[in-house]
């Protein structure tokens, strides 16, 4: 964009040629570990099943992204250009919290994938970190509320004041989906993908009818109000889905037991070792 001086089309086509060197190296990667693993080129019986798979994710993730992103579009259309941009200062400020939940989730998976064949442990490490995570987004969601009013006026300044009440409406949502992107990894260890597409099929659906009905009347408050009833839909969704499959309940999912206090008793010695 800069050497070329060719403005928004060079900078589509920069993105366009990162993204394909990105779809042939990992196509290259693929295929040596196909390879190597098999003495076989990716051509084989495992082929079918692995597109299979990664076709569930990938109609997952872009359902996901959807529930996302519709709140913005039909701010836009009914509020107006100024609106949709309160709301999305407030709405990529409240989504850095799932920095946690998704760093947690890409570690979780393959971890979760190689205990196939220890179901009990999978039961019970599953369960611990959703709730950890979960009450670490929501210690960080608490302090963001109360300062958010300051952190929206040295940030963006006094034009973008409503984004602070916008952010408090979607936090309780934000929250609620930390567990869901830690249950989801858990979901597709067991070779269930599409149960992810479902919820975000449900929780989209939910999200638009909500937004069609209280954005008209309460503008950008009531797509943050919508926004939120549709993750904790996509939570409740896909808890249910994690206890069918899982064999736990859903008190195991949420209630704080023996292990957890035993990571707190631990912790706690640990903080006072370290002052001491």
């Amino acid at each position: 964009v800069w050497a070329a001086g060719a403005g928004v089309a060079g900078a589509v086509a920069a993105w366009v040629t990162g993204q394909t060197c990105g779809l042939l190296s990992a196509a290259w990667f693929s295929w040596r570990h196909y390879a190597a693993e098999s003495g076989d080129s990716p051509a084989n019986s495992r082929e079918r099943p692995d597109l299979k798979y990664g076709l569930k994710v990938y109609l997952s993730h872009i359902l996901a992204f959807m529930n996302y992103r519709i709140d913005i579009f039909l701010v836009n259309f009914f509020v107006g250009p100024a609106g949709a941009g309160i709301y999305t200062a407030a709405v990529r400020m409240a989504e850095q919290l799932w920095l946690i939940s998704s760093a947690a989730s890409i570690v979780l998976l393959p971890r979760l994938a190689g205990l196939d064949a220890a179901e009990e442990t999978r039961r019970q490490l599953t369960p611990i970190i959703a709730r950890w995570v979960t009450l670490a987004v929501l210690g960080i969601a608490i302090v963001l509320a109360v300062t958010m009013d300051w952190i929206v006026d040295l940030v963006f300044g006094p034009e973008y004041a409503p984004a602070a009440d916008v952010l408090r409406w979607l936090l309780p949502g934000i929250v609620a989906y930390s567990c869901v992107m830690v249950l989801s990894p858990d979901l597709s260890a067991r070779g269930r993908p599409d149960l992810n597409g479902w919820a975000a099929a449900i929780s989209l659906a939910a999200n638009v009818a909500c937004n069609l009905l209280l954005i008209p009347r309460y503008g950008i408050i009531g797509a943050a109000l919508a926004t939120t009833i549709a993750y904790v839909m996509t939570a409740v969704i896909t808890i249910w889905f994690y206890t069918r499959l899982s064999r736990n309940s859903a008190w195991a999912v949420m209630r704080l037991g023996r292990t957890d206090w035993e990571i707190i008793k631990v912790a706690t010695a640990t903080v006072r070792g370290k002052r001491s």
